[in-house]
């Protein structure tokens, strides 16, 4: 795959911006998997942003077709790909005096040098880019969202970033109008998710509470499985020929986690409101606590929210308990355990429906409840850090968030709101083929 990347850069000149190269890797993705394709038409994109420089690009709210919106998060990435390269090889253009994109052909090896130089780069943005998804909420994802989940779980990994590769991954997305909900700056230190606030978790008593809590979850978790030890003695228990299943051993420990983690969480009764405002979930239908200032406050689940068959309180699914073991660029490691957690609620495209279901007023009984017009799902996603036992991030979509409740029906409603989707210029990537399936 070097070679391919030194041909082309050799032909462009070291340019990766070069409209020419862009258009050629078009034609090429276009011939491989058809017509359609993201990247090709990201590829499209910035060529054509290339032969006009001096008009803005295009921004993400101009569109409304599904995937010419996912068009603009595949152009900012390869964008943010190119000015990391070039940030990269701009020493070497300098020392050897020259500049891409015109002049005199390269040499042979400032040729192989800048080719180094692109797959390192390209290799380091694509690290960004999958870590970045044990960062994002367990449902309804927006394109901001996945940017502050890449700067996240980037800057957790890699404190300094002495190429900006942040800089250029934020200000990518910000040339196409990706916007952030409730983040005021583009700034990369703007767009980290924020740390658990204890101060909002005031029944949790001391600054450590948190961490001890889950410590204790910790403790029922089987995190480090040695297979071959298994496997040895599932050998002497069944004879020297048995062979052992790690695919059946894997499933075993899996099953064990998401078991443990959910007897855990909705068995902590004297931290329930807490773990509810943290999570953006609710684990009983309703809590009555004292406030700061002594008053009694009651805190209720929404009617439509799904029911726990076993306990009769909301029902609480976990999605993923699993280990993630980081190394950064200098050797540190960064082991985190990464913990999804969600809950459904009813939804209805009829309004005085929606509030009847909320309001629990609407029968238990009949089709209009066992099948609603779509589910409404909200959840966390909880990193804790394997080392201390401190929780680093919650990345929640709150369950009673009747704003995107609202967003969410105005979608499904198709046939009242058919351009609804216009207004969005955040789009959730659940919604694109969602349908109106679960």
């Amino acid at each position: 795959m070097k070679s391919v990347v030194e041909h082309e850069l050799a032909r462009s000149r070291g340019s990766l911006r070069d409209p020419g190269l862009l258009n050629s890797l078009a034609a090429q993705f276009g011939k491989a998997i058809g017509s359609e394709g993201a990247l090709r038409y990201a590829l499209q994109m910035m060529s054509d942003e290339a032969a006009a420089k001096d008009e803005p690009p295009a921004r993400l709210s101009d569109v409304t077709e599904p995937h010419a919106r996912g068009q603009f998060l595949v152009a900012a990435v390869f964008d943010a790909f190119v000015t990391i390269y070039e940030r990269r090889s701009a020493d070497l253009l300098r020392i050897a005096g020259e500049t891409t994109g015109r002049g005199r052909d390269l040499s042979a090896d400032l040729v192989r040098r800048l080719a180094g130089e692109a797959c390192k780069a390209a290799d380091q943005v694509l690290r960004m880019c999958v870590r970045a998804l044990d960062y994002v909420p367990p449902v309804d994802l927006e394109f901001g969202e996945y940017l502050r989940a890449i700067i996240t779980a980037d800057a957790d990994l890699v404190p300094d970033d002495p190429f900006r590769y942040r800089v250029a991954v934020a200000e990518a997305f910000r040339k196409r109008g990706i916007c952030v909900p409730g983040v005021m700056s583009m700034a990369p230190d703007s767009l980290m998710w924020d740390e658990p606030d204890l101060a909002d978790l005031p029944l949790f008593g001391a600054p450590g509470d948190l961490d001890s809590l889950f410590a204790a979850l910790l403790g029922t978790l089987e995190l480090n499985a040695d297979f071959s030890v298994r496997a040895t003695k599932a050998r002497k228990r069944a004879g020297a020929s048995a062979r052992f299943n790690r695919r059946d051993e894997s499933a075993r420990i899996i099953g064990h986690n998401h078991v443990q983690t959910w007897r855990w969480l909705t068995g902590q009764a004297d931290h329930a409101i807490d773990l509810e405002r943290l999570l953006g979930i609710k684990l009983k239908r309703e809590i009555r606590y004292c406030d700061a200032n002594g008053q009694e406050v009651v805190s209720t689940a929404p009617g439509g929210i799904a029911l726990s068959s076993e306990t009769g309180e909301p029902a609480v699914e976990i999605h993923a308990v699993r280990v993630a073991r980081r190394q950064g660029p200098d050797g540190q490691d960064l082991p985190q355990l990464v913990v999804q957690i969600t809950q459904r609620r009813r939804g209805y495209l009829d309004p005085e429906e929606q509030q009847a279901a909320d309001n629990g007023t609407m029968p238990h009984t009949g089709e209009r409840w066992s099948r609603p017009d779509f589910w409404f799902r909200g959840g966390a996603t909880l990193l804790v850090d394997l080392r201390d036992g401190r929780v680093r991030r919650c990345i929640r979509k709150r369950i009673d968030n009747d704003t995107r409740l609202a967003a969410q029906t105005a979608y499904h409603d198709r046939e009242l709101a058919p351009v609804s989707l216009a207004r969005m210029a955040a789009e959730p990537f659940a919604f694109i083929h969602g349908g109106h399936d679960d």
